[in-house]
C-alpha cells in the first residue's frame, strides 16, 4: 500500500492554490477577464458566490495532490534509484500534457474559445502541477 503524507497533501494543495490566486489576480487576471469576456460588473457579481467557489476550487486542489501523491508513492516504488524529485515533476508534466492540456483543448474546439485562453489556462495548470509535485516530495 502506498503511504501518503496528509500534511504534506494539505500544504501542496495550498500552494497551487495560492499559484492560482496569483496567476488569475495580479498576474494575469485582466488579460483573463477580457479573453472570457467579464466586465468588471461581471466580477462583481462573481464575488456574491466567491467562498463557494473558492471551497470547491480548494477541495479539487486536495483531490488532485492526493493523486498525485499516489502516482508519486508507486513510481517512486517501482524505481527506487530515480530521485523522487525527478519522479514528481515527470508525473505533473506527463499527467498534465495526457490529461489537463488535453481536456481544456475541448474550450477551443468546442466552447470557440480562444487559443490565447486556452495557453493561459494551460500553462497555469502546468505550473501549478509542477508545484504542487515538487510540494508533495519536498515535504515527504
Amino acid at each position: 500500500m502506498i503511504e501518503v503524507n496528509y500534511v504534506a497533501i494539505l500544504v501542496a494543495a495550498v500552494a497551487s492554490f495560492v499559484v492560482g490566486w496569483i496567476w488569475y489576480g495580479p498576474l494575469f487576471g485582466k488579460p483573463w477577464m477580457k479573453m472570457m469576456g467579464m466586465t468588471e460588473k461581471d466580477k462583481e457579481a462573481g464575488k456574491k458566490k466567491m467562498g463557494q467557489s473558492m471551497a470547491l476550487g480548494f477541495a479539487a486542489q486536495l483531490v488532485m495532490a492526493y493523486v498525485i501523491a499516489h502516482f508519486i508513492g508507486g513510481w517512486s516504488q517501482s524505481a527506487p534509484e530515480i530521485p523522487a524529485m525527478k519522479i514528481a515533476l515527470q508525473t505533473a508534466f506527463w499527467l498534465w500534457l495526457g490529461l489537463v492540456a488535453t481536456i481544456q483543448l475541448g474550450a477551443v474546439l468546442w466552447e470557440n474559445k480562444s487559443w490565447n485562453l486556452y495557453l493561459l489556462n494551460a500553462i497555469h495548470w502546468l505550473v501549478a502541477l509542477l508545484v504542487m509535485a515538487s510540494t508533495l516530495v519536498w515535504l515527504s
